[in-house]
């Protein structure tokens, strides 16, 4: 019996920020009142103060559980505990793989959508609007620690400075995602073969050697921990 209160409990979660996430979606984090939740839902009110704090609290649920495990191997290779492939090889690697991940599966669409595109600007304690502003800082910090071990190692191109190539890999990624995130579903598979090309020619411009005819999977992939999605 308790074994299946628990199974309850969790479902009745997971019932939560899919219905969070899709209340976000429509109507934005500032101006969505948790009873609209819990309608979408189909639970009270109070079994959202149950599972979760506050508003803040739930969106931080919601996004740890879209987590992409590919975010994982980019750290690991921003400090040093990955030395067995070229830093811009696996992060051009990694990058088409998250792309892919996201634009791919249902449940992190709209949560990525709700970070990548949406705003709160007239809500000036605004939970997503500091999310947004601590997940970009956290990225562009990861992201030149991987062009700095690049331009140690030789392989970032001629021309190209760490906070360059850091901030051109940022405004290439986040563009590329807004832009498939922002498409009709039926649309996406039919726009994503280009913006994976674009970015393939952006990361060869700034040094990045991965062929992704030859090696695709060679080394990001075997190295991924368990998706917390389940993708």
């Amino acid at each position: 019996m308790a074994r299946r209160t628990k199974e309850d409990a969790e479902k009745t979660r997971q019932q939560i920020m899919d219905a969070a996430a899709s209340v976000f979606d429509a109507e934005g984090v500032a101006r969505c009142a948790l009873e609209h939740i819990a309608r979408n839902a189909g639970v009270t009110r109070g079994a959202i103060y149950w599972h979760f704090k506050n508003k803040a609290d739930l969106l931080d649920a919601m996004l740890e559980r879209v987590r992409l495990p590919q975010e994982r191997v980019i750290e690991d290779l921003a400090n040093g505990l990955i030395t067995d492939r070229a830093p811009l090889d696996l992060l051009h690697e990694a990058s088409r793989d998250a792309i892919g991940m996201i634009v791919g599966d249902e449940r992190r669409r709209l949560v990525f959508r709700l970070l990548f595109t949406r705003t709160d600007v007239n809500d000036e304690f605004s939970v997503l609007r500091a999310r947004q502003a601590s997940d970009r800082n956290h990225f562009m910090s990861v992201i030149e620690k991987v062009m700095r071990r690049a331009a140690t190692d030789g392989s970032l191109a001629a021309g190209w400075t760490p906070p360059t190539a850091a901030r051109t890999c940022y405004c290439l990624f986040h563009g590329t995602i807004s832009d498939l995130l922002m498409l009709p579903p039926d649309d996406v598979d039919a726009e994503r073969r280009p913006a994976i090309a674009a970015v393939d020619a952006c990361m060869q411009a700034i040094g990045s050697r991965f062929d992704p005819q030859r090696q695709l999977g060679s080394g990001c992939l075997i190295r991924l921990p368990t998706d917390p999605c389940g993708a």
